[in-house]
């Protein structure tokens, strides 16, 4: 493939290349390019530590055989059941759903509609997670520029990552990459190159699971039963 101005590019970032005259592909870093973590002991003080206080599962309320109507509060709304779409497909009895909504009303206290409101593990269960990392040498990268046409939108991406907690005001001497990709709904979404990171951060096992691949092995588990 000939050589052009594209392949100066990083290779933690994706290049366009045209595979024909009307057609454009993403081409990413090759796998050997990898960068993985160091592979050293983890420090005692960095072990992640739950505490159970109270088993969950026996705090569970019965549920009722005759759930009430929906009443919408502050919490979980009219317009934010309809987001849902619990029964879109018209798959569920009116009594499932009755149930369905009486069991988010319940737990309406971890739901979350808008970034601002999103929260954190408690002290009480887990310990805050500390990264190990070995001795290194800071580093300032030159970030990509931004689209002229996608400025103002970042700018207000950008405050509403610093009004959720997300990013936070910083003077230390580090300066990594990043850009702006855009999602299947077109909203932009920030993608940081943490590979310099990643290079000097000691391998760790104990992370919490996936909630995906959880959340995934009880549905399957549940259709078994």
């Amino acid at each position: 493939m000939p050589s052009t101005a594209l392949d100066a590019m990083p290779p933690s970032f994706p290049s366009l290349l045209p595979a024909d005259p009307s057609t454009l592909v993403l081409k990413y870093k090759h796998v050997t390019q990898k960068v993985r973590p160091v592979a050293a002991t983890l420090p005692e003080e960095f072990c992640n530590i739950h505490h159970i206080l109270v088993d969950p599962l026996l705090l569970l309320l019965p549920l009722p055989m005759h759930p009430p109507d929906f009443t919408p509060g502050k919490c979980l709304t009219q317009e934010c059941l309809n987001a849902l779409k619990l029964n879109a497909n018209n798959f569920l009895w009116p009594e499932e759903v009755k149930l369905i909504c009486h069991i988010l009303i319940l737990n309406k206290k971890a739901l979350v509609w808008m970034e601002v409101e999103r929260g954190r593990f408690s002290d009480e269960y887990f310990s805050p997670v500390k990264i190990p990392i070995i001795e290194h040498t800071l580093w300032v990268h030159k970030n990509l520029p931004i689209p002229p046409g996608i400025l103002q939108d970042v700018i207000k991406l950008f405050h509403k990552k610093l009004a959720a907690g997300v990013y936070k005001y910083s003077d230390l001497l580090y300066c990594s990459r990043w850009f702006c990709v855009k999602k299947k709904s077109s909203a932009l979404c920030f993608v940081h190159d943490l590979q310099p990171l990643h290079a000097i951060t000691i391998y760790n096992l104990g992370v919490p699971p996936i909630a995906d691949q959880v959340i995934k092995s009880m549905a399957v588990g549940n259709s078994l039963l």
